[in-house]
């Protein structure tokens, strides 16, 4: 919800994370194939005023960390 949202942003800003993104994958013969990277992400500090307006929309909902890098909070 927008208040656990906000307490996870509030944790992630003026502070380094790493994000993990991986893939397993069966093809029919059976043989697996899988793959991990990671991503070192950084928050400047966030001012209240943007941070309310962020909050104010959709975005932060349904993400791990309540964020999409791909999305204003790569800004």
């Amino acid at each position: 919800d927008r208040d656990d949202a906000l307490r996870m942003l509030e944790l992630l800003q003026g502070r380094r994370h790493q994000v993990w993104t991986a893939v397993c994958v069966r093809n029919p013969r059976g043989e697996v194939f899988e793959d991990a990277a990671v991503a070192h992400v950084e928050f400047d500090r966030i001012p209240d005023a943007e941070l309310t307006l962020y909050l104010e929309g959709s975005e932060w909902a349904d993400k791990a960390g309540a964020y999409g890098i791909q999305g204003s909070a790569g800004a």
